[in-house]
């Protein structure tokens, strides 16, 4: 059985909102965190990159004719970055 769900009125009302509204701060927080966690992650990733890059082409790692990056280190693969 299914009951309708009761309105609320006056201060119950203010501290449901309250209480969602804190619950939403607190998941944009978690949110915000993650996000800047991958992005220093990301910037790490780039600068290590840039870095086998420099190597590469100071001849200081061996390298094929005609390959540009390390073989097989995706890692180094901008292509699908926006």
């Amino acid at each position: 059985m299914v009951t309708a769900p009761v309105p609320l009125k006056g201060s119950s009302l203010e501290l449901c909102k309250k209480a969602f509204a804190r619950q939403r701060a607190k998941d944009l927080t978690e949110q915000a965190s993650a996000l800047l966690a991958k992005d220093k992650q990301i910037e790490a990733l780039q600068q290590e990159c840039r870095e086998l890059q420099a190597k590469l082409f100071a001849g200081k790692v061996r390298h094929f004719p005609g390959h540009h990056s390390v073989a097989g280190d995706k890692r180094c693969d901008n292509s699908d970055v926006v």
